[in-house]
């Protein structure tokens, strides 16, 4: 999800999307869990230089400064997920029986 977003920002962030912002906060979110999986997309760097406190160049801020987790930590995350997946897994094999 993290590199389909990131490779739409530049688009979005040109033709400056309704509820861009949220979509930032949500790409911020997973650059922290999962560490960033290439540069900074276009546009970012002068949405989060602008003045002003919106939403909008809050999030693209947080996005730019946001410092990927640590190896260790994106393992953990990792290992989080499979594990929720294999117990949805199971579950819906107890279930077809």
């Amino acid at each position: 999800m993290l590199e389909t977003l990131w490779a739409a920002l530049p688009a979005l962030l040109e033709s400056g999307t309704r509820d861009l912002h949220l979509l930032l906060a949500v790409a911020a979110d997973l650059v922290a869990r999962f560490g960033r999986p290439g540069a900074p997309p276009a546009g970012l760097e002068g949405l989060a230089s602008r003045s002003g406190r919106s939403r909008l160049v809050t999030e693209a801020r947080r996005l730019r400064s946001v410092e990927p987790a640590s190896a260790g930590e994106r393992r953990r995350v990792a290992r989080d997920v499979l594990a929720r997946r294999l117990d949805r897994a199971a579950g819906s094999l107890e279930d077809r029986a």
